[in-house]
C-alpha cells in the first residue's frame, strides 16, 4: 500500500512516482549546469503532459471495468446480461487511451442497452473528450480546421484528424436550437425605434448573364481598356483636359517603360 495514499496499491501510481521524480531531478540538474529557462520550460511542459497521461491512466485503473454484476435491471424494467468486455478509444489533452468495459445487451450481437463504466464516468460518445472538443470549437472560431489541428498537435501533441474535428463541431452544432431557447427575449423596441439589419452582399449579380451585359468590357482587351481610363484620367486633367480627352479620345494608350 501506499504510505501517501492509505488503501491505494503501490503499483497503480508507480508511473507516475517516477516520473515525477525524474521532473524534480531534472530541474536540479537544470539548476546546477545553468540551462537556458526557456529550454528548461519547455522540458517541464512536455513532462507534465507525460505525467498527465499517467495520472488519467491510474484514474481509469481505479475507477474498474464497470462490472456491475451478471445481470443489470434497466429503468424500464428489463434485465440484461453481462458481455464480454469490449474497448473503446478515447482522446483527452494528455492524449489517447484505451478503455477497456463490461458492456450489457440482450444477448451477443443485439444493441447495447448499457454500459455503466460509461455512464458513471460520463463519458462522451465519441472518442474526443468534452475539453478536448471545448478547445477545438474555440479554436475552430478563429481558424481554419486543417490550422486548428496543426496547432494542437503542435502544443499537446494530440492527432486529429480534420474529418473529425469536423464531426465533433457537427455534433456542436446541434444544440443551438437549445442555447437559443435559455436565452432571455429581448426587450420591445419602444415606439419610433429603428431596427437596421447589416448584409454581407452575397447573392448581388456579378456575372453579365445575369446583369445583362451591364458593367463588360468592349472592344478588346479588357485590363488594356481600364489602364486606357486610368492613364487618361491622370494625363487629362488640369485646364487643358478637355482638349486632351478630344485628342486621345479614340488611340488606346498602353504601358510605356514599367512592368506591371
Amino acid at each position: 500500500m501506499s504510505s501517501l495514499l492509505p488503501g491505494v496499491p503501490d503499483a497503480v501510481f508507480a508511473p507516475v512516482r517516477g516520473e515525477l521524480e525524474a521532473m524534480i531531478a531534472s530541474v536540479c540538474e537544470a539548476a546546477d549546469v545553468a540551462t537556458a529557462a526557456h529550454t528548461l520550460e519547455a522540458g517541464l511542459f512536455r513532462q507534465l503532459l507525460r505525467l498527465g497521461h499517467s495520472l488519467f491512466e491510474s484514474f481509469l485503473t481505479l475507477s474498474g471495468p464497470g462490472d456491475v454484476g451478471a445481470s443489470l435491471v434497466l429503468d424500464d424494467g428489463r434485465a440484461v446480461k453481462r458481455l464480454a468486455a469490449r474497448s473503446r478509444a478515447y482522446r483527452n489533452l494528455f492524449g489517447e487511451y484505451g478503455i477497456e468495459r463490461f458492456v450489457y445487451a440482450q444477448r451477443e450481437g443485439q444493441r447495447l442497452e448499457a454500459i455503466a463504466l460509461d455512464a458513471r464516468l460520463q463519458l462522451p460518445e465519441q472518442c474526443t473528450s468534452y475539453l478536448l472538443q471545448d478547445w477545438n470549437a474555440q479554436l475552430m472560431q478563429a481558424m481554419p480546421y486543417a490550422h486548428a489541428e496543426q496547432f494542437l498537435e503542435r502544443l499537446l501533441g494530440v492527432r486529429q484528424s480534420v474529418p473529425t474535428l469536423e464531426r465533433d463541431e457537427l455534433r456542436l452544432s446541434g444544440q443551438e436550437e437549445a442555447f437559443w431557447e435559455q436565452l432571455p427575449s429581448p426587450s420591445p423596441l419602444p415606439p419610433g425605434a429603428i431596427l437596421v439589419n447589416s448584409v454581407d452582399g452575397k447573392g448581388v449579380c456579378m456575372r453579365p448573364s445575369e446583369t445583362g451585359g451591364a458593367g463588360q468590357e468592349e472592344n478588346g482587351d479588357p485590363w488594356r481598356r481600364r489602364w486606357d481610363r486610368a492613364v487618361r484620367a491622370h494625363a487629362c486633367a488640369g485646364p487643358r483636359g478637355a482638349v486632351c480627352r478630344r485628342r486621345h479620345a479614340d488611340k488606346p494608350l498602353a504601358p510605356q517603360g514599367e512592368r506591371v
